[in-house]
């Protein structure tokens, strides 16, 4: 008999043993084999802007996190109007004891509110929200790919339902459990068009809920809500299942689940329905706690993995690869550079040279005397083009030893008396007639001022 007993207890035990060897991991996301902090415990992650809008979301790891392994993640969406710490405290997915080893990632509303007719902000664009905060998870934490599921209470929960039938985003997803979620869009059967199908879906509804009404309510002034059977039913079409459920009770008389066969897999769709219960989460003081059971609902499903893993062109996932840039061809027009025009600079100063039209006399390029008295330009036009210039002699010095003009050409010189000599306020000569008919056609020679050259 002792024999016996100790045979069992062995066989248990190689049997765990075994079963422990035989656990298998999904695919790894590119954050596999980096450190992660804060295991075991819950982190809020800094805020971040996403379409204009500051953002957040708080993070549970387990405390038996590898870096090598990858783990299931869970999307976690509270309430409207309910803050997230209330929410995770109720839902108590970070309780080892109800989540073993499953990262929860709880998101944080604007406002406290999702997108709806109740939205706090037009531009909290949640949809984006989710996709960028995914994308940090995937690439700084070992996810499995494979096992990223949702999960929302009232209106987080209608939020996880538009994630579930989203074209972009439903293809990372492998199923979700929601607790009487507020259904505002999917009214009809189109809404899921073009979503991955099928979708494991677990729902939860309390009959008494006013908030999020069992039996719908289409006239509502805040957003249509529409009967939770009539949007079940469109599931167990989206997903292909038999339309007759077995129905079974968890709780007599109180709890009864729905399950659905989906392609030959019982229970792809479960509903449960509480009789006594109103809007709050099914917890211990409920006639059943649904968050361990939705642990159990997942722990079931897993993505197809046929299922490509987009990448960026750096090995980072992305939500979406998003449409390639063509490539370049000879077709192409090929950007070229124009030159600027080439203008030339005019001057509002005469031209330095002579010309036979201007009246006004030219400057020539003299260096200017110490002193900065005047120099002579011209004498006319008729005089400057006919005499030579003048020549310098050092026959008659100035008082301060500079140059005098002596002659002026051969012919001039020849029919012109010379130019009396007159003192200037220096004491240096200077030129002041050069004969009655030169001074009755000419006019006096501008003065410039001399142009002080630096060497």
């Amino acid at each position: 008999m002792k024999l016996s007993v100790l045979g069992v207890v062995a066989a248990v035990l190689i049997s765990a043993s075994d079963a422990s060897s035989n656990v298998t991991y999904g695919r790894g996301s590119p954050g596999c084999g980096k450190k992660v902090k804060h295991l075991g415990s819950e982190y809020f992650v800094p805020k971040w802007n996403v379409s204009g809008v500051w953002r957040q979301y708080r993070t549970y790891t387990p405390k038996h996190y590898e870096k090598d392994k990858p783990v299931p993640l869970l999307l976690a969406f509270h309430a409207n109007a309910k803050p997230q710490p209330r929410f995770a405290m109720q839902s108590r997915f970070s309780d080892p004891t109800i989540n073993p080893n499953m990262m929860v990632q709880y998101m944080v509303a604007y406002k406290k509110r999702w997108v709806g007719p109740t939205s706090a902000h037009k531009d909290a664009n949640d949809i984006e929200f989710v996709a960028r905060a995914l994308e940090v998870l995937m690439n700084n934490y070992c996810i499995d790919v494979d096992r990223v599921f949702l999960t929302g209470h009232a209106g987080g929960g209608g939020l996880a339902n538009i994630l579930a039938c989203h074209p972009r985003l439903s293809r990372h997803f492998a199923g979700m459990a929601l607790m009487g979620p507020t259904l505002y869009q999917d009214l009809n059967d189109d809404f899921c068009k073009g979503a991955r199908l099928p979708m494991p879906v677990l729902e939860a509804h309390g009959l008494l809920d006013e908030t999020s009404p069992y039996w719908g309510e289409p006239a509502r002034t805040v957003g249509a809500v529409p009967a939770v059977l009539d949007w079940l039913r469109r599931w167990v079409r989206r997903n292909d299942c038999d339309p007759v459920p077995r129905r079974s009770h968890l709780v007599k008389k109180a709890v009864v689940s729905h399950k659905y066969t989906c392609q030959g897999q019982f229970g792809f769709v479960e509903h449960i329905t509480a009789a006594r219960q109103n809007y709050n989460w099914l917890t211990t003081k409920s006639a059943i706690d649904i968050s361990p059971v939705m642990i159990d609902f997942f722990n079931r499903w897993v993505r197809p993995g046929n299922l490509s893993i987009p990448l960026d062109a750096k090995g980072r996932f992305v939500v979406d690869e998003g449409p390639k840039k063509p490539k370049h061809t000879s077709t192409k027009p090929t950007r070229t550079r124009s030159r600027r025009p080439t203008t030339l600079k005019t001057s509002t100063r005469p031209s330095r040279t002579s010309t036979s039209t201007s009246p006004m006399p030219t400057k020539t390029k003299k260096k200017a005397s110490g002193r900065g008295e005047p120099t002579f330009a011209t004498f006319g036009v008729d005089i400057v083009s006919t005499p030579p210039e003048p020549s310098r002699t050092k026959e008659q010095p100035s008082r301060q030893g500079w140059p005098t003009f002596a002659t002026w050409g051969v012919d001039i010189v020849s029919t012109l008396p010379e130019p009396p000599r007159t003192t200037s306020g220096r004491g240096e000569p200077t030129f002041a007639t050069f004969g009655v008919d030169i001074v009755s056609t000419l006019t006096e020679p501008p003065r410039t001022s001399p142009t002080t050259t630096t060497q």
